[in-house]
């Protein structure tokens, strides 16, 4: 399996970076494989999100059922956006309905009740 590890913290000088990283001791090759096809799999993420009939994202799109932050402030359009980014290397401009989506997501989602 590969995972991932990030920060949203401002403070942080990572905040933009992204690790990924194989959960197997030692690795079985699958992060070497992506390396050689990364713009592939960029695109392919890009049509999952781009097909996906959900309006803010889900677990067949965007969030992933082992976030620690419970996908707190992840966002489908910004997330298409980002991508879209990423391949054509275009910075996108930011826009103010996105960050309202997310914020109010992520507002709603910290004051739903943690199951235990």
């Amino acid at each position: 399996n590969i995972s991932c590890q990030h920060t949203r913290a401002a403070q942080d000088s990572n905040r933009y970076m992204l690790l990924l990283f194989e959960e197997q001791r030692g690795g079985l090759g699958f992060l070497s494989r992506l390396a050689v096809r990364f713009e592939e799999a960029l695109e392919r993420a890009s049509q999952v999100i781009e097909k996906c009939p959900c309006r803010n994202g889900c677990s067949k799109c965007i969030y992933w059922d082992r976030c620690g932050a419970y996908n707190l402030g992840l966002c489908k359009s910004m997330a298409a956006k980002l991508l879209t980014a990423m391949l054509t290397g275009h910075k996108p401009a930011p826009v103010q309905q996105d960050i309202v989506q997310m914020l109010a997501r992520a507002t709603a989602q910290q004051a739903q009740p943690v199951a235990t």
